[in-house]
């Protein structure tokens, strides 16, 4: 499972279907924890499922794309101590 944030830059094809996840655990404070994560994609063609948030970490299936569009995937989460924290990653579809 490969992680994605915003330095790095993840690579599939319009026919896989890739598991990802994004670590928000290093911005959390000792014992807040995050829930009803939400992930948006742009532009559109790339859909998101599975989306569950585990000890900091959201997980997230992503499928489908055009080749030869890069994705802007951005994952929001709420936290315990009523925070919204937002991270974002690049998505590449090639053949």
């Amino acid at each position: 499972m490969s992680c994605l944030t915003s330095s790095d830059v993840i690579f599939k094809t319009p026919s896989e279907v890739r598991n990802l996840n994004m670590d928000f655990s290093l911005l959390l404070e000792e014992g807040v924890t995050i829930s009803n994560p939400s992930i948006s994609i742009s532009p559109t063609g790339v859909t998101s499922s599975n989306e569950s948030a585990v000890d900091g970490i959201v997980y997230f299936t992503l499928s489908g794309g055009t080749s030869g569009v890069n994705y802007t995937v951005v994952v929001s989460v709420e936290t315990s101590d009523s925070q919204t924290i937002t991270g974002s990653g690049n998505l590449k579809v090639r053949d």
